[in-house]
């Protein structure tokens, strides 16, 4: 793990600009990954996903039948508007890296995909993700590798052997490299 950008233009009035007018992003290889994973899995649950952007993600495996229940946090309000028009179903929460506003142990899965490299302090970022899912409950982590998907928003780019700080937590049960090696999808099941 490399700091590439000392400013960190991941505030939310950045996000809320991204969004407005933006298309809704499509990201086959990598939802399919986790689908598959999932079905693999006989996974159903209550599922978060922490930096949500519009909820796609989401919306997707709700769709699919594998959450019974979604909850989207991000600190862009206008995503968090285009996923609740998208899917009014769903839970849509603003949120701050530093105050999670959620209680201990709630989620069955919790999502990070493409987060940790825009986040200032990425350990406190997977901090909450494990304290929010139950013991036996799964994590999934997606990150661009080494700096192949570059973005000005990128505060940090990640190798391949980035994704074993979350071993700590429980056991990576699937790693997968996407995209023509740019991106590392990973999945752990916490500890019990």
């Amino acid at each position: 793990m490399l700091r590439i950008r000392t400013e960190n233009l991941n505030t939310p009035e950045y996000w809320d600009n991204l969004y407005r007018g933006a298309e809704p992003r499509d990201d086959p290889e990598r939802y399919g990954a986790i689908q598959e994973f999932l079905r693999q899995q006989q996974f159903q649950g209550r599922v978060a996903d922490l930096g949500c952007g519009r909820g796609e993600l989401l919306k997707q495996l709700a769709q699919a039948g594998y959450a019974t229940e979604v909850w989207g946090y991000d600190h862009s309000q206008v995503g968090l508007d285009i996923a609740a028009r998208e899917y009014p179903e769903g839970n849509w929460v603003w949120y701050d890296i530093e105050k999670l506003p959620c209680e201990d142990a709630f989620f069955d899965l919790v999502c990070c995909i493409q987060t940790l490299e825009h986040v200032e302090f990425p350990a406190k970022l997977v901090y909450h993700v494990f304290r929010i899912l139950r013991g036996g409950g799964l994590a999934i982590f997606s990150i661009p590798l080494d700096r192949q998907i570059d973005h000005e928003s990128h505060v940090w780019s990640y190798g391949m052997a980035d994704y074993k700080f979350t071993q700590i937590f429980g056991k990576v049960v699937e790693k997968q490299v996407l995209f023509g090696g740019k991106s590392l999808l990973w999945m752990v099941r916490k500890k019990s």
